[in-house]
């Protein structure tokens, strides 16, 4: 029923982990260049703010993946 690959749910965690850390980055991006006086400067900020989304939200999808890995392989054991 579901495909018990560890490498494959570990991948889509970070993979998802990085599209909502690069929209975070452009948002920042978008409403720093407001306060800044280049794009270059507004850009610094939105890498720093993707970055900082990126070390808050991996770790939790990834104990995520891997708790819903271990859920399902207990129900299909039994």
């Amino acid at each position: 029923m579901y495909s018990l690959n560890r490498a494959f749910e570990k991948k889509l965690a970070v993979l998802n982990a990085g599209g909502i850390s690069a929209a975070a980055g452009v948002v920042t991006t978008v409403v720093a260049r407001s306060y800044t006086a280049t794009w270059k400067n507004a850009g610094l900020f939105g890498l720093g703010a993707g970055f900082v989304t990126m070390m808050f939200i991996c770790p939790k999808f990834l104990y995520k993946s891997g708790f819903n890995l271990l859920h399902k392989s207990k129900n299909n054991a039994a």
